[in-house]
């Protein structure tokens, strides 16, 4: 979906990811789910905001009952507060009855592979088994700044460049 001018990919990748799990939880491929970003933005700011974020941490502050979980377990609908694309929106902006819309979740898994073809296959077997995963890439500053002039798919970082790049840091 289209953020706007707001850097919020990671609440996108975690909200879509819970809404894809529910209808695969439910049995119902068909079922109308749509979360609401913005609620993750402003109820939830300690995960990120459109400076950028972590899924995860959105994950676990939806499950989370304490005041940085918004003292609730729950994530509401879309049409309860829409997505503005600003994370200034004040979490009081949700519908009246929004406790009543709070569709909970259960648990929050994460996983720290190391780039074997072991945790390769970890990961494909839990796509296939469990449905989607919201994921990340940490880049480091020389990474974002090799990244500006290249764009063609056979471009890649090599080890060596970034080994230069640390080197004269």
């Amino acid at each position: 979906r289209h953020q706007g001018n707001c850097g919020s990919c990671w609440a996108f990748a975690s909200v879509g990811s819970l809404e894809s799990r529910i209808k695969i939880a439910e049995k119902l491929p068909n079922l109308p789910v749509d979360l609401s970003e913005q609620y993750v933005l402003s109820c939830l700011s300690h995960a990120g905001s459109c400076y950028g974020g972590s899924g995860l941490r959105a994950l676990q502050y939806i499950l989370n009952e304490t005041e940085i979980g918004n003292n609730c377990n729950g994530i509401i609908p879309e049409n309860c507060m829409p997505y503005q694309a600003n994370h200034d929106i004040n979490c009081s902006e949700k519908c009246a009855n929004w406790t009543e819309n709070l569709i909970p979740i259960t648990a929050v898994f994460s996983f720290q592979p190391d780039g074997s073809d072991d945790d390769r296959q970890k990961i494909k077997a839990f796509i296939m088994e469990q449905g989607p995963i919201a994921t990340h890439i940490a880049g480091t500053k020389q990474f974002s700044l090799w990244g500006l002039d290249h764009h063609e798919p056979d471009d890649y970082f090599p080890e060596p460049l970034f080994n230069s790049f640390t080197n004269h840091l």
